[in-house]
């Protein structure tokens, strides 16, 4: 089993609708990273949609995402990747290990841009609740902050400013993982925000 030292990939967190696949692939193609997004892989090599997952019990699809999770992580090796996971991948026990805090990046979007992101979405099964959304946002929330870095981004970061905020905080993870800083959990917490 792969383990997080082995592992050169950076991972993004954040809840449903905060931009992990949009942004990700844009980051990643500027600055020649290989990208992944979890939700997708799990799709594709299953041959069965999210939902349809979703419809077998929510236990039977976290079985598929950490399955899947630890095949990218094997066929990636030590090249570096950006992967971003599913809103409640990094909230698992089993996949901890997997995706240590020093190399997860977390999209922190306020809850009303959320909502209204979802509102119009029909294709995450955990997203047709409006009162659970919120409690599972309020849940969650803690758990995502634990995150090396927490990239607030804001209803006034368009696409292009959005992404560049999230090119900084991967040139910086990189720059650590390059020195061996990230591993020593030395930058526990930073906050890239409206000062950018």
């Amino acid at each position: 089993m792969p383990t997080s030292a082995e592992s050169e990939s950076i991972f993004l967190t954040g809840f449903m609708g905060s931009g992990k696949t949009t942004l990700g692939k844009l980051a990643a193609a500027q600055l020649e990273l290989i990208f992944f997004d979890l939700d997708e892989e799990i799709e594709l090599r299953t041959q069965q949609t999210l939902a349809e997952h979703f419809v077998h019990s929510e236990p039977y699809f976290r079985e598929q995402e950490h399955r899947i999770l630890l095949e990218l992580l094997s066929e990636t090796g030590e090249q570096p990747c950006l992967i971003a996971l599913g809103g409640g991948t990094s909230i698992h026990s089993v996949n901890q290990p997997l995706i240590p805090p020093e190399r997860i990046i977390f999209l922190d979007v306020p809850f009303p841009v959320l909502e209204q992101r979802l509102a119009a979405c029909t294709h995450r099964p955990l997203a047709h609740d409006p009162r659970g959304v919120k409690r599972l946002h309020e849940q969650r929330i803690p758990l995502y902050s634990q995150a090396a870095i927490t990239l607030a981004l804001s209803a006034e970061d368009d696409l292009m400013r959005a992404t560049d905020k999230l090119i900084v905080c991967l040139r910086e993870l990189l720059w650590d993982m390059a020195w061996g800083i990230g591993c020593g959990g030395l930058c526990r917490v930073r906050w890239v925000g409206q000062s950018f």
